[in-house]
């Protein structure tokens, strides 16, 4: 076989490359072929170039980890900004019915993977739809985390969701009623945490809602 061949001819099956047609990657993973070649070059160069600004390859990738863990919520997860979210959950329903499917698991990662290169694209916008889509607040983004968050990450998040005094917003009794009768409706469980994470507000620094909460505990 001559150098030429060697080159032109598959090893393995023999077909001839130079007339094997190659298969159309769907226009739905060209998004996240988009955001694998930007974790590539960013990786590659040292740093990103987020909101117009270098950040270190570093930050952003201890950043990443701490978003694709937010994201990982399953077919509950809400992110309607995301052009693929529909898809996203296919695969979750796939796994839900065959978990041992490791093409199932790949797949779920690389659209993870593409949201979390969804939120740091047009910053703030992405992250704030995110994050009002979910309830979620800057401690959500920031908290239970071994190791800390970098300077940069904990600049990233609150510029885009100001941190929350200790006191927070006023929640009312009306409005703890409201949660503790979908949670019932859905059977989750009823705890001061649990009621105040769906609320979007401190299960302990917030006065208003724990007052509140202590005073319909006793009807629950």
């Amino acid at each position: 076989m001559t150098s030429l061949e060697e080159v032109v001819f598959c090893h393995n099956c023999g077909n001839d490359l130079r007339i094997t047609r190659v298969k159309e990657v769907p226009e739905y993973y060209s998004y996240g072929l988009e955001a694998i070649e930007w974790f590539e070059n960013g990786l590659k160069n040292g740093y990103f170039i987020i909101n117009g600004k270098k950040v270190n390859s570093v930050w952003v990738f201890q950043g990443m980890t701490r978003l694709y863990l937010k994201l990982d919520l399953g077919e509950d997860l809400v992110h309607n900004n995301f052009p693929k979210i529909e898809e996203y959950k296919i695969i979750c329903r796939k796994l839900k019915r065959y978990s041992s499917k490791k093409s199932s698991l790949i797949y779920k990662s690389f659209f993870l993977n593409t949201m979390v290169y969804h939120l740091f694209q047009d910053y703030p916008n992405n992250l704030v739809s995110f994050a009002k889509d979910n309830k979620f607040t800057y401690r959500t983004f920031t908290h239970r985390f071994m190791g800390g968050n970098s300077f940069w990450y904990k600049n990233f998040i609150a510029d885009a969701i100001p941190v929350q005094n200790k006191l927070g917003r006023e929640i009312t009794k009306d409005e703890i009623i409201g949660v503790i009768q979908y949670f019932k409706k859905n059977n989750f469980n009823i705890t001061q945490v649990n009621i105040a994470k769906f609320i979007g507000c401190h299960a302990i620094t917030n006065k208003s809602y724990r007052d509140n909460y202590k005073k319909l505990k006793l009807f629950l």
